[in-house]
């Protein structure tokens, strides 16, 4: 991935120096080729998921298959857009994390069941999040286990969305963790671990 990175800065100056209009079209090919090659590990680390949810799995590790699965959509749904920021490889990260433990059969550590925000992007609405909080700490989870891991993801994309573009960019994300908040609700309060 490095060495990719390098020799996309390498054309780039090369063509600053030489032909301006070119090194457009060399720079779109170069980023088309990071985007292609993440593509394809996102692509292999999905096919490891299927094997995890085979096993007899509780729910903190249902939560995290779940955490996992939706980081890697998150990371291809970037990675098809050519962002160009980290995010992409960084979402990507954060699902090998969690599909390494679970592989190996023990708990994901706390840093990698976090849905801390990537790059420098800000924390947004922090109603969603401790309404996601409560039920979290609750036995209910178990029935919600993947509308939480699912809904946190989605915050933390919107959040991105938000920074790197504007807030009318990011309001469908925002709606879709509203969404998935209030579905993550409705299965707690209908669980039967609730009566």
């Amino acid at each position: 991935m490095k060495k990719i990175f390098s020799n996309a800065i390498n054309s780039i100056a090369a063509c600053a120096l030489s032909m301006p209009i070119f090194c457009l079209f060399s720079f779109e090919i170069s980023a088309q080729t990071v985007s292609e090659a993440l593509i394809k590990r996102i692509e292999a680390s999905s096919q490891r998921i299927s094997p995890v949810r085979a096993k007899a799995i509780d729910t903190q590790q249902s939560y995290a298959l779940e955490k996992a699965q939706c980081w890697l959509d998150f990371s291809k749904h970037e990675a098809l857009r050519n962002n160009p920021t980290q995010v992409p490889e960084l979402a990507h990260q954060k699902a090998t994390q969690l599909l390494g433990a679970l592989e190996a059969g023990s708990a994901p550590a706390a840093f990698a069941l976090n849905s801390s925000l990537l790059g420098d992007d800000k924390r947004m609405r922090n109603d969603l999040w401790a309404q996601l909080e409560v039920i979290k700490s609750s036995k209910q989870m178990a029935c919600a286990a993947k509308e939480v891991a699912c809904s946190e993801v989605m915050l933390v994309q919107a959040a991105h969305a938000h920074e790197r573009i504007d807030w009318r960019y990011a309001q469908p994300y925002f709606g879709m963790a509203e969404d998935g908040v209030r579905a993550a609700k409705k299965q707690a309060a209908a669980c039967p671990l609730a009566q």
